[in-house]
């Protein structure tokens, strides 16, 4: 979660904002850092205690948290604080995902789960693709060097994660300003597509939950049936 408010932040940007005077100074550590931390604990305990947190989870409801103040000005757009969740607290996040892990179960699905993996990273590169060709990022203020760069980054961020997004864009040397552009266009779309699903799913849930009671109403009307009849039929 704390990493997810770092991400969104960057969709306020030099471009939107111009000079704008943020609430909370880009060189106030003990300000953005506790933005970080209250963005985070407020998305853990909205996926607790609310029906809406549930469903978008934690850090979707983080990166809502760090997009409606970037996009406000009550935070800075660049900190030395996002940089270090980036380069640091992102990496660490997931080996420590893999601490509550079954091992066992882990090495017995690998197989199967691997063809899906390598399934859904062929999609991805192939969508990257038909994307690029389609919209023209040469023709942004991207620049032609940025467009395809940026495309790649994002192509990696799919596959592997934030972390590759970051790696990526540093591997490339892609201005500052087109990893911003980059990373605010990926969370608008992230929640947006998220949301779709989980919306779905709820759909999906209640229609299965109307076939089951459905299915046992008729079970339970053919035993009565098969009963009465029996009773009819006895000497």
């Amino acid at each position: 979660c704390l990493a997810s408010p770092a991400a969104s932040l960057s969709l306020s940007s030099p471009a939107l904002h111009g000079n704008w005077n943020f609430a909370i100074a880009p060189s106030d550590p003990w300000g953005c850092w506790t933005f970080l931390a209250a963005a985070a604990a407020f998305a853990s305990w909205s996926e607790r205690n609310t029906n809406l947190g549930a469903r978008l989870s934690g850090p979707m409801v983080a990166t809502v948290v760090g997009l409606v103040a970037a996009s406000f000005g009550l935070v800075p757009d660049n900190a030395p604080a996002y940089d270090v969740v980036n380069r640091y607290l992102v990496p660490l996040s997931v080996p420590l995902l893999l601490l509550s892990s079954d091992l066992r179960r882990v090495l017995k699905e690998t197989g199967s789960l691997l063809r899906v993996f390598v399934l859904g990273s062929i999609g991805t590169l192939a969508g990257t693709v038909a994307a690029y060709a389609v919209v023209p990022l040469h023709a942004t203020k991207l620049g032609a060097d940025a467009g395809w760069s940026i495309a790649t980054a994002l192509c990696a961020r799919h596959i592997g994660g934030a972390v590759n997004y970051v790696s990526v864009t540093e591997a490339l040397n892609v201005p500052a300003k087109s990893v911003a552009a980059g990373l605010a266009a990926d969370n608008c779309v992230c929640a947006l597509y998220f949301a779709s699903l989980f919306a779905l799913a709820a759909v999906a849930d209640k229609e299965l939950l109307r076939r089951k009671d459905s299915t046992q109403d008729v079970s339970e009307a053919a035993t009565t049936s098969g009963s009465e009849g029996d009773r009819t039929t006895s000497p």
